[in-house]
């Protein structure tokens, strides 16, 4: 879960500080409630593509965080 929601409004996406999606990237065909299920919740898909999923907020997720480091 990367932090997005469109819990408040179905097909309307907000961050979890409230400021609208400026940019998206949604893998095709998504968002899409799949089998009918309310997806609230935003996360990058696994696949090569990276793009983004909606998925229901009750599955807990991995999270991963990265930077790169100098060494001096």
């Amino acid at each position: 879960w990367i932090g997005g929601s469109d819990a408040q409004e179905d097909n309307n996406w907000f961050w979890i500080d409230g400021t609208p999606f400026l940019y998206t990237n949604w893998c095709p065909g998504e968002p899409n409630n799949y089998g009918g299920r309310k997806q609230d919740c935003l996360q990058i898909n696994f696949g090569d593509h990276k793009c983004w999923d909606d998925v229901q907020c009750y599955f807990p997720k991995p999270s991963v965080c990265a930077k790169k480091v100098r060494f001096i």
